[in-house]
């Protein structure tokens, strides 16, 4: 996304490091594997995203804007709605994975 978004070098990986490491610390106080809760983190994940996004372009009078409200607001929905299916869906995918990797290894 750093290649493709046209913005600062770096900005994607520092903001989803960002996005790691507070969801790292945020899971040894609650249970993550909790289906509301991941909908919930998904949502103020995005919004973090956009903040930092808003921030870091130098336009912080943006950030109250009606447009920026309703594009956090918008993506907030969605990702509530899509997010947690999705995240539901990989680990669905990764325990599949992980099942064949432990045959094919014995």
């Amino acid at each position: 996304m750093d290649c493709l978004s046209g913005g600062a070098f770096g900005l994607y990986s520092i903001t989803y490091m960002w996005l790691f490491l507070i969801v790292g610390w945020l899971t040894t106080y609650v249970h993550a594997h909790s289906t509301i809760l991941l909908i919930f983190m998904v949502a103020v994940g995005t919004v973090i995203e956009n903040a930092f996004f808003i921030v870091t372009s130098g336009s912080t009078s943006a950030l109250f804007s009606m447009q920026a409200l309703q594009s956090f607001v918008s993506q907030s929905v969605w990702a509530m709605v899509t997010g947690a299916f999705m995240l539901i869906a990989l680990e669905v995918v990764q325990d599949m994975w992980d099942k064949w990797y432990a045959e094919k290894k014995n």
